[in-house]
């Protein structure tokens, strides 16, 4: 029983530490595609003014 017990919680921390670890995924992915829109638009809004900076 002690055996089982010990697979069990072993099984259950690799699983957990998976989970957060695709958790703390989808949230980068998710800001990095913010900050890729908010880069965009401002680039589009300095060459339609011509205040680009090299």
């Amino acid at each position: 029983m002690n055996v089982n017990l010990w697979f069990f919680l072993s099984v259950a921390v690799i699983f957990g530490v998976l989970f957060i670890m695709f958790v703390i995924y989808l949230g980068h992915k998710k800001t990095m595609k913010q900050l890729e829109i908010e880069a965009s638009k401002n680039k589009n809004e300095n060459s339609q003014t011509g205040a680009e900076k090299p």
